[in-house]
């Protein structure tokens, strides 16, 4: 008798869901609507003068327009080059060549902030994924403890007279 009762229960009930869940679905199809199709009309010779009125409209709006008092973030990075004719002008300033390794583009960042902070003139090249600087100074226990603090950004070099 329980079980009858328990079956009869469950049944009623999965009838009231099914009637729900169908009344929902037919709702939902009711919304739906096709979408409008049209026939594809070949522009006239008139329509091709309308559009170039158009677009020259335009052009004329936007170049009436104000700049904008706003600029997009952009990632950049700015590279000074100095080519050795450029070094040999310092003829006081002795070229050493230091060699950094493989970094990445963080670590050339640094470089290029603690060798401008002390206004020492370096160039770059590259061998492969290796990175060597030419790099002016006239002492060379300065350039040494410039150098060092390139440690702190887990850069290791090496020094070379050229």
């Amino acid at each position: 008798m329980q079980i009858r009762l328990l079956v009869v229960i469950f049944s009623i009930f999965t009838c009231i869901l099914f009637f729900v869940l169908i009344r929902f679905y037919v709702g939902a199809m009711g919304a739906y609507e096709l979408p409008l199709v049209q026939t594809y009309n070949f522009k006239d010779q008139q329509d091709n003068n309308s559009q170039e009125v158009l677009k020259s409209a335009w052009v004329s709006r936007l170049a009436m327009q104000d700049k904008a008092e706003y600029i997009y973030p952009a990632p950049e990075m700015q590279v000074k080059l100095m080519l050795s004719s450029e070094m040999e002008q310092e003829q006081e300033s002795k070229i050493y060549r230091v060699s950094v390794g493989v970094i990445d583009e963080y670590q050339f960042f640094c470089i290029n902030q603690v060798l401008s902070a002390h206004k020492i003139k370096y160039s770059y090249y590259k061998v492969g994924d290796h990175i060597w600087l030419l790099v002016a100074s006239n002492n060379q226990d300065y350039l040494h403890n410039v150098l060092e603090k390139l440690k702190h950004y887990e850069i290791n070099y090496t020094i070379t007279l050229s």
